[in-house]
């Protein structure tokens, strides 16, 4: 996000060096992303690569669920020292304080 100032003299030499700074970083910019301008059909393109890398984790995470829940095995979660792990709803329950350190998960 750039916020611009319009100066109360613009033909100030201040505010020519701040213009021309400003260009050149543009310029920049452009030159960063190979040329491209902001356009309707830029953005509609980065809007598309957007959804297809979001897609690919969803379904990287998809898969990652579905060998999980196929049965591959014991799952293992380390917990930093100190992590205390409370079952949901068991909040006041002394006897459900949890653990800490690591616990073992297995697949149902």
């Amino acid at each position: 996000v750039v916020a611009i100032e319009n100066p109360a003299d613009p033909t100030a030499e201040s505010s020519c060096a701040a213009r021309n700074e400003l260009h050149a970083a543009v310029e920049r910019l452009r030159a960063s992303n190979g040329g491209s301008r902001y356009s309707n059909e830029v953005l509609a393109e980065a809007r598309r690569r957007s959804a297809a890398l979001g897609e690919a984790e969803r379904a990287a995470f998809a898969a990652a669920v579905d060998e999980w829940r196929r049965g591959s095995g014991p799952v293992t979660i380390e917990r930093e020292a100190g992590v205390v792990t409370r079952p949901a709803g068991c909040w006041r329950d002394e006897e459900h304080l949890g653990s800490r350190g690591a616990v073992t998960m297995t697949t149902v």
